[in-house]
């Protein structure tokens, strides 16, 4: 309990320091601001220093994709039929797998007893 008071009374005392305006933190002797800057003019500045660059990348490969590694990566259609069969398959697998070794621990736990 005392621990979670500290914390919530830490939580508070940032919230509040950081709710305080900067200006009432500031020096009030250290007036000097500096220039504004004009962004216009350093963006101009910055884009003329860029040379002109010719991409050493090769081209990209656009060979059309057949339908069939459409349909494999899920571009095609008939995908959430597909996916809806293979999930209950499994679920039903899974669930007569899990009966199959809940009855054969039922039987070695009888022949330990010796029941």
């Amino acid at each position: 309990m005392t621990t979670s008071r500290s914390v919530a009374a830490v939580l508070v005392a940032s919230l509040l320091a950081s709710a305080v305006p900067s200006r009432a933190l500031a020096d009030d002797e250290n007036t000097s601001r500096p220039a504004p800057v004009n962004l216009r003019a350093a963006v101009e500045r910055a884009a003329a220093r860029l040379e002109p660059t010719v991409s050493t990348a090769a081209p990209a490969d656009h060979r059309p994709v057949s339908r069939a590694m459409q349909a494999a990566y899920g571009g095609g259609g008939g995908g959430g039929k597909t996916m809806l069969i293979v999930t209950l398959v499994s679920t039903v697998v899974g669930l007569g797998a899990t009966y199959y070794m809940l009855k054969e621990m039922q039987k070695q736990t009888n022949e330990g007893q010796g029941k």
